[in-house]
């Protein structure tokens, strides 16, 4: 199966798997399943480093980039198709993340259930399979 991992799916199993559930831990101990990465989310990480939002993090940027790939996760680049998906979903009112947003965009083109323990993500259940 093809999933997409949300920023905080990826940094977690990256740098604190123990965040991850039992569930997620076992899709991706899984040889037969394939992971993306959306190069969004790799510009909301350094976001994030950079304004001090991951003061936990031990990781400098381009040693995170190189565990992403050393994980064996595929970057997924950005897309004008993505763009356009974004354009077409009815988003929930509540739910107002861009990155959030991009990412449920890249994942209903691309086909991929999305790895998230964001609740928001819970209001897409009948477009998409949310995993956690």
């Amino acid at each position: 199966m093809n999933y997409l991992l949300n920023t905080h799916a990826c940094i977690w199993a990256i740098a604190e798997p123990i965040k991850l559930s039992t569930t997620v831990r076992d899709i991706l101990q899984n040889p037969g399943n394939h992971f993306w990465v959306s190069k969004i989310s790799l510009f909301e990480v350094v976001i994030k480093l950079k304004i001090g939002k991951l003061p936990e993090f031990n990781l400098s940027f381009p040693e995170f980039v190189r565990s992403v790939y050393l994980s064996g996760y595929e970057l997924l680049p950005v897309k004008e198709e993505h763009l356009e998906a974004y354009n077409t979903i009815n988003f929930a009112e509540l739910h107002r993340d861009p990155f959030d947003r991009y990412l449920l965009a890249s994942a209903y083109f691309e086909k991929l259930a999305i790895i998230t323990k964001d609740e928001k993500f819970m209001h897409y259940t009948d477009t998409f399979q949310i995993v956690w």
